[in-house]
């Protein structure tokens, strides 16, 4: 069984501050004008990861392969060079709205509600992610991970609304 609880003690997939569980949602729930959104406004953690690594990696060079000294605009060039030549389909992007904080996930699949005005009771999440409240269950109930969450949620205009059945 996995634990449900992180080295320091305190329950995964849980806000610390308040106790409820992060919420989980298919990507293919939320509404496509929402997703632009977050992808056009969100901070793209991904690109931001690498090109940290990648000023890292050519702040620490310091001499031409002929052995003279680099000039002072290398660094700036071979920048600008990586950020154009960047590409990376599955990018995670954090964004904040009106008090909800979401995060997409590196796979490009699930969104992360991190903070929201918005709460329900929702079943739990798989044993992949613990203690997390699955927003794609209509109703909340008990099954092999437990008893139902509270868990951030995300306003219905968030959500798809092309399904029969709702955004479940």
């Amino acid at each position: 069984m996995l634990s449900r609880t992180l080295n320091n003690g305190l329950l995964a997939n849980v806000d610390p501050e308040t106790g409820i569980s992060y919420g989980v949602i298919s990507l293919n729930s939320i509404d496509s004008y929402t997703l632009e959104d977050i992808y056009q406004n969100g901070e793209d953690l991904s690109y931001k990861a690498a090109r940290e690594e990648a000023e890292k990696e050519f702040s620490m060079l310091k001499y031409n392969p002929d052995g003279t000294p680099l000039d002072d605009d290398y660094l700036e060039s071979a920048m600008q060079e990586w950020d154009e030549a960047y590409q990376n389909d599955n990018d995670a992007y954090l964004y904040t709205s009106e008090g909800i904080t979401v995060q997409t996930s590196g796979d490009g699949s699930t969104l992360w509600v991190f903070k929201s005005p918005y709460t329900r009771l929702v079943s739990q999440c798989s044993p992949c992610v613990p203690n997390a409240g699955d927003l794609n269950t209509e109703t909340a109930k008990w099954n092999s991970q437990g008893a139902p969450v509270n868990a951030y949620d995300l306003p219905q205009t968030w959500l798809r609304n092309d399904s029969e059945d709702g955004p479940w």
